[in-house]
């Protein structure tokens, strides 16, 4: 038993003595791993509109002042900014040409403050022309809330017989963007382009900052 004892001993010595002088050897260590999922989730950022719509306008004379409610939800899962524009049927009665006759004014009710759309011709709020606008309503909206807005309409005394007895229907869209994201803006042809798409050379040669609301 003692020799046995000794031989180990002097094995061991051996191998350090190995190591010291910097000679290849193998030293195993033991070990364990845990291997797990790794998930990622994005937000959804959506909204619709609850109440309201479709928007209708009847029996609009010139110098009328007409308004009416309607109430915009986030049905995403993050906080997100909403935004309005319009968009065109074509076709008559046009109420922006030869002069716009159609004025409006959107009032954030449950929010207050300044009016994101103040009296202006409902004309700068369609796409496809170098004085158009997609306008804020509504900023750092929760998942959740529900964002009451009255549109008021008002059809200009200058409007003459030309505009009796006609109906027109346009689309209003309206938009959700992640809350303190970059504005969308109106192209040319149309639409909306996302920030993403179109920043920071805007399509009218305007001032590059992303937020910027055409004149």
């Amino acid at each position: 038993m003692r020799k046995v004892m000794l031989a180990g001993l002097m094995v061991v010595v051996v191998m350090a003595t190995v190591a010291a002088f910097g000679v290849k050897g193998t030293l195993t260590w033991f070990s364990g791993t845990d291997t797990r999922n790794q998930t990622v989730t994005t937000v959804t950022i959506d909204l619709h509109g609850v109440a309201g719509f479709p928007i209708t306008i009847s029996d609009l004379m010139p110098s009328d002042i007409q308004t009416v409610t309607v109430k915009v939800k986030n049905i995403g899962t993050g906080k997100a900014d909403f935004y309005v524009q319009m968009l065109s049927s074509g076709g008559a009665p046009n109420f922006c040409s030869p002069t716009s006759v159609l004025d409006i004014r959107i009032r954030n009710i449950t929010d207050g403050g300044p009016n994101p759309y103040p009296w202006d011709s409902i004309c700068y709020l369609f796409p496809g022309w170098s004085q158009s606008k997609i306008v804020k309503i509504a900023d750092d909206v929760a998942p959740g809330a529900v964002k009451r807005f009255d549109i008021d309409v008002h059809l200009l005394p200058a409007a003459g017989n030309a505009y009796q007895n006609v109906t027109r229907t346009d689309k209003v869209r309206l938009i959700a963007v992640q809350y303190n994201g970059l504005a969308p803006i109106p192209d040319n042809d149309g639409g909306t382009l996302l920030p993403q798409a179109a920043w920071p050379n805007d399509p009218y040669g305007n001032d590059d900052d992303p937020n910027y609301s055409y004149p």
